[in-house]
């Protein structure tokens, strides 16, 4: 990923992973090669955290309109 050291990444996905955010599985074609899925728990919070962004962008959009 770019703008992220190895060491950074390595660290916060050791994090999703025991939080259970994340799910590490092996690559089918059993090369040295991990694949991340989000949990259920993992999709409750992504949902949770694009629900008070929109939340967010729509108190932005109507304070601007209120001011107009």
């Amino acid at each position: 990923i770019k703008g992220i050291s190895s060491k950074i990444l390595a660290n916060r996905i050791k994090k999703l992973e025991k939080y259970y955010f994340i799910k590490k599985t092996e690559a089918p074609e059993k090369m040295i090669r991990w694949y991340y899925k989000l949990t259920k728990r993992g999709k409750i919070f992504v949902k949770s955290m694009l629900d008070v962004i929109n939340y967010g962008i729509e108190k932005e959009e109507q304070e601007k309109l209120k001011q107009q």
